[in-house]
């Protein structure tokens, strides 16, 4: 099971743990609502029992969800299911909800708690409370600071951009940008536009794909890098509001490993910000997974 498949599947999630907590539907109003997700059986190939066929269940409860012929008896029945089902594959949740003695909590495992530096705002987030970024402060987590480009892996957050940047760094898994090439992986605003790259040395030893519509401003917006561990271009895709959006391939060459040896080891995922470059200044960011 493939983190990299999940990416429309988690922007679905999220938007429905705000619907839910917003709304109580009648049964017939829940039926409408509940057809606009995914097919999640299939996108993350979890086996299921079929009244037609009596296909065998899988052995773990917490891999069951719902047959396509089994109604859903209530909404916190599909969201417990759900988020079951995805629990496996998330090495990473943070609300942002809670900050205690500077850690983030992470809803997976508490002992790769997330930090920030330099005292990032609390605002309303998408859901509960978000972060005010100042393009100088940062979050940091430790999930996710080891990815390789043979590896797939998936990163989402909700993010409002309150201004059009030129650039701006959302996350990043690098060193300084001047000084070792960007070595790492990386989500931009470039002239508007998401940029992602995946990179041991820029530009000659690189991924980049930047998407072809530039990113809605003033709205929280559901973001999402997925990559499939090919090293080619066209295996790493951008998503916004749950939809892959066309891009343009910028680099298509990586062939060598996109994290170095020794201090580099260390570095973790951060968002906001990265030394010699510029910040997502006045952005907010809720959700990160």
């Amino acid at each position: 099971r493939q983190a990299a498949e999940l990416a429309s599947v988690l922007a679905e999630i999220d938007t429905a743990q705000a619907d839910l907590a917003q709304w109580q539907p009648s049964a017939p109003e829940f039926a409408q609502w509940s057809s606009r997700l995914p097919d999640i059986r299939q996108t993350i190939a979890i086996p299921h029992t079929s009244p037609t066929t009596g296909e065998a269940e899988p052995s773990s409860a917490d891999a069951k969800l719902p047959t396509e012929n089994q109604p859903i008896a209530t909404n916190e029945t599909l969201q417990t299911q759900l988020e079951r089902a995805l629990a496996e594959s998330l090495v990473g949740d943070f609300s942002l909800d809670k900050l205690e003695e500077g850690k983030l909590f992470n809803r997976v495992d508490q002992t790769w708690a997330g930090t920030t530096s330099d005292g990032p705002d609390a605002v309303a987030g998408r859901v509960g409370q978000g972060l005010r970024l100042s393009g100088d402060n940062t979050v940091s987590l430790k999930t996710g600071s080891d990815f390789t480009r043979d590896q797939p892996f998936t990163i989402s957050l909700w993010l409002k951009a309150a201004e059009r940047f030129d650039r701006a760094v959302i996350f990043h898994r690098s060193q300084a940008w001047t000084d070792s090439g960007s070595r790492g992986y990386e989500l931009l605003i470039e002239d508007g536009k998401l940029s992602a790259g995946l990179i041991h040395f820029w530009p000659g030893n690189a991924l980049r794909v930047v998407s072809t519509e530039e990113l809605p401003l003033d709205r929280w917006v559901q973001v999402a890098v997925r990559y499939d561990g090919s090293s080619q271009a066209e295996g790493l895709s951008l998503f916004i509001d749950g939809q892959r959006v066309a891009t343009d391939v910028v680099r298509d060459c990586l062939t060598k490993h996109i994290i170095g040896h020794d201090a580099a080891a260390a570095i973790d995922l951060s968002f906001g910000q990265r030394f010699r470059d510029r910040g997502f200044k006045n952005g907010e960011i809720d959700e990160l997974k």
